[in-house]
C-alpha cells in the first residue's frame, strides 16, 4: 500500500494493488470515488482500441433518493475481446460497484456477461447493466 498526494485532491491518496499485472490497480482517493485498472490515458498508449460509456449520475434513483448531487462514472471496455479495461466511479454506491468491476477485470469476465449478471434491486449493483 502506498500514500501519495495529487495536485487535484489535497489529503492522502491510497493505492491498492492486487491484481496479477502491476498496471492494475484500485485508486482510492477519497471514500467515494474509487478507480481499477486503466486510466483513459494508460489505455490509449497501450495501444488498446476500446470505448467509453460514461455519464454523471445525479439523476438516477440512488443519487437522487439520498441528494447526492455529484455522481457518474466512466467505464473502458476493449473493443475486440469486450474485457474491462477500466472502471471509475463517483458517488455514493462507488465502493460496491467497483468491485464487480475489480472482480471482471481479475476474472476476464466480458462486459456483455456482467451486463446481463443479475442484481438485487434496489441496490447500486443493479447500475452496472447500465454502465456497459
Amino acid at each position: 500500500m502506498a500514500l501519495a498526494k495529487t495536485s487535484w485532491f489535497t489529503g492522502p491518496v491510497i493505492v491498492l494493488t492486487f491484481l496479477p499485472s502491476c498496471e492494475k490497480s484500485i485508486l482510492f482517493s477519497r471514500a467515494d470515488d474509487p478507480s481499477v485498472g486503466l486510466s483513459e490515458g494508460t489505455a490509449r498508449q497501450h495501444g488498446s482500441r476500446f470505448r467509453i460509456k460514461g455519464e454523471r449520475t445525479s439523476k438516477w434513483y440512488f443519487s437522487r433518493r439520498v441528494g447526492e448531487t455529484r455522481s457518474g462514472y466512466n467505464a473502458l471496455v476493449e473493443e475486440d475481446t469486450d474485457r474491462i479495461l477500466g472502471g471509475h466511479i463517483l458517488g455514493g454506491g462507488a465502493k460496491e460497484v467497483i468491485n464487480l468491476f475489480a472482480l471482471a477485470i481479475r476474472l476476464e469476465i466480458p462486459a456483455r456477461d456482467l451486463k446481463h449478471t443479475l442484481s438485487a434491486y434496489p441496490s447500486h449493483s443493479s447500475d452496472v447493466a447500465y454502465m456497459l
